[in-house]
């Protein structure tokens, strides 16, 4: 390989490189390219590929990476390795390599890797591997790790030990959150076809976006600005609520100075958008760059532990500009939307506290339960309301037939779907929101407001 003038070029020469050689030469390739983003985002550096001791086949192309690397960030690095995954070879990947010889390992790497000085070692095209431990055997030797293709259907809870570590783990995670790839892509063929439209996934704008700082740095300013733009959010505000003294007079004296208009403050999510440093938000601009730009490629990585189908599981888009453009909308719009995506992961929240998680479950299904029975007594009421409305509309004269009801619509429209998109009789069933968000629609907030003065809250 020459000697590449920018990353373009070399993005571009390794590429080239991996689509003209077959699977089987594809397996080495990517194992020195695990291997030298592996040492360089690990250690900060990646050792003289003459440590390696690899076959002089591998020698050019391992030090043209070399190279490569050392040239990016690290997130530049990640991003490469994004770019190259479509040629990775179906299979187990070949287990990284470690520089020889053994005085020559720095202390960190025997340390991370977990490798006595005592033990046998082989060196070959595996590199310096140990013998004795199962994690760094010969592939043909060591059984080999089940896909999640060839365990997604066992389920009946049994306890077999499927999978063999933390990697393992995070390939099978990986894997699941992948099944809806097909899915997606599928919708952007049949988006295509419906619009007479060429080929929406455009790679090379797209792996130019990751690749090229300057052009990422761009669309991050975009995002930025978005985020930071609160000029005409839809997060309602909340009323600021004063605390009454118990004491009658003193309760009468706060009420004396009271403001003749109610005072209104920022949402939570408003105020923490505000308060999160700018580093952060600039952070959280890159990551959503990425997705979004992997999106449009039709990698979705959303769980099908969701079961969301069709449009909540994607949305094609002619261009990355159009969907972007859709993206910073969004932002604009929602700042409740930049809370979500700043939140901690459930895992992380689980294992950091998992006492308060399990009482906040109890807590939101005894909420949901009062809130089931309020909403069950609203409707009735609701409805008798209605019908009494109705009979004495139909009492009235002729002329009077037809005006707005109690409910404020034309009787010849009572009975018909409410603004939730349902026939009144269902209204109220969907209420049951872990995030417990006030209800928005009309008809069930009237509901539950006439159960909780008739009956009490």
């Amino acid at each position: 390989m020459e000697l590449a003038k920018n990353t373009q070029d070399a993005t571009d020469s390794i590429i080239k490189w991996l689509g003209s050689v077959n699977d089987e030469l594809r397996f080495s390739q990517f194992q020195i390219l695990d291997t030298l983003a592996w040492h360089y985002v690990r250690f900060g550096n990646i050792p003289a590929i003459g440590e390696f001791r690899l076959p002089q086949d591998d020698v050019e192309f391992a030090t043209f990476v070399s190279t490569h690397f050392q040239s990016l960030n690290l997130e530049g690095v990640g991003a490469q390795l994004r770019i190259f995954e479509r040629f990775r070879p179906a299979g187990k990947p070949l287990p990284l390599l470690y520089p020889q010889p053994e005085d020559m390992i720095p202390q960190s790497y025997a340390d991370d890797v977990q490798q006595p000085a005592s033990k046998k070692r082989r060196v070959g095209q595996q590199g310096q591997m140990d013998m004795d431990d199962p994690q760094q055997q010969d592939p043909q030797q060591q059984p080999a790790r089940q896909t999640l293709d060839q365990v997604k259907d066992i389920k009946d809870h049994t306890w077999r030990g499927l999978v063999e570590d933390r990697d393992h783990a995070q390939q099978i995670i990986f894997e699941y959150t992948a099944l809806e790839h097909a899915d997606a892509q599928r919708m952007i063929e049949n988006y295509q076809i419906k619009n007479n439209l060429a080929d929406i996934v455009n790679d090379q704008e797209l792996q130019d976006i990751l690749s090229n700082p300057i052009k990422g740095k761009a669309y991050v300013f975009e995002l930025f600005q978005a985020m930071v733009d609160f000029t005409d959010v839809v997060d309602k505000q909340l009323k600021v609520r004063t605390r009454k003294p118990r004491g009658n007079q003193a309760a009468q004296q706060v009420d004396a100075n009271a403001p003749a208009e109610p005072e209104y403050k920022d949402s939570l999510a408003v105020e923490r958008v505000k308060n999160t440093p700018d580093a952060i938000l600039e952070a959280l601009c890159w990551i959503l760059l990425e997705s979004t730009v992997e999106a449009q490629r039709g990698n979705i990585y959303t769980s099908p532990w969701q079961n969301m189908k069709n449009h909540r599981l994607y949305e094609p888009y002619k261009d990355f500009r159009t969907r972007l453009d859709t993206v910073l909308e969004a932002l604009r719009k929602s700042k409740a939307l930049i809370d979500n995506i700043m939140g901690t992961s459930m895992v992380r929240r689980l294992a950091a506290v998992p006492h308060d998680m399990l009482h906040r479950k109890y807590a939101n299904n005894a909420l949901n339960a009062k809130r089931d029975v309020q909403n069950k007594a609203g409707i009735l009421m609701l409805n008798r309301l209605r019908a009494e409305s109705d009979a004495s509309a139909a009492r009235q004269p002729p002329e009077h037939q037809g005006e707005a009801s109690a409910a404020g619509q034309p009787l010849e429209n009572q009975g018909e779907a409410s603004a939730a998109g349902q026939p009144l009789e269902n209204q109220g069933e969907e209420v049951n929101d872990e995030n417990m968000d006030a209800v928005d629609d009309e008809e069930e907030e009237w509901a539950r407001q006439l159960s909780a003065a008739t009956y009490g809250p």
